[in-house]
């Protein structure tokens, strides 16, 4: 369909909600205070806890995150961000979380969110999807988990890192 025609942008647009949800993504007022956060200080070395009950979208927030930084896509929101907009690209990453979380909840929002074809992704010897790869930019992140022995994770330069779930205490 010409995308230049009423029905052919309706039908752009309509495949672009399915395929690339993240132009899309608008955080809740919590998380979208942490942007404005994040927009207002100087950019060398960023951090931030954000704690928040179950189902506050915390992890949609990480995966749009994770994937605007891979994979520069129009987003107004994160947009508005010049950490966020100026990161550099190809970059890498790491996403820490419990194994459970790798399993049954990032598999299927990592792929709800990013950008359909735009990634690979491979579990690369654990039960999970733990290596995405995005072709275009170049960049890529890992998903580590915390039952993973420590040294599998050293000798990595990683450019910026989510810690998504309390740490073991051990």
């Amino acid at each position: 369909m010409d995308p230049r025609t009423a029905q052919g942008a309706s039908a752009e647009i309509a495949r672009r909600q399915i395929t690339e949800r993240g132009r899309y993504y608008a955080p809740n007022g919590m998380l979208e205070s942490v942007l404005l956060k994040v927009g207002s200080l100087p950019a060398k070395t960023q951090k931030y806890v954000v704690r928040g009950g179950n189902s506050v979208g915390k992890t949609a927030f990480v995966c749009n995150i994770t994937s605007y930084l891979c994979d520069r896509y129009p987003n107004p929101y994160l947009d508005a961000v010049p950490y966020l907009r100026d990161f550099k690209r190809p970059n890498r990453g790491r996403i820490l979380t419990t194994a459970n979380a790798a399993k049954n909840t990032y598999e299927d929002e990592l792929k709800k969110w990013l950008r359909a074809g735009k990634y690979k992704s491979a579990n690369e010897g654990r039960h999970h999807k733990a290596v995405y790869r995005f072709p275009e930019s170049g960049s890529q992140f890992d998903i580590f988990t915390f039952d993973q022995d420590p040294d599998a994770g050293e000798s990595i330069t990683l450019d910026w890192a989510i810690v998504d779930e309390p740490m073991s205490r051990r």
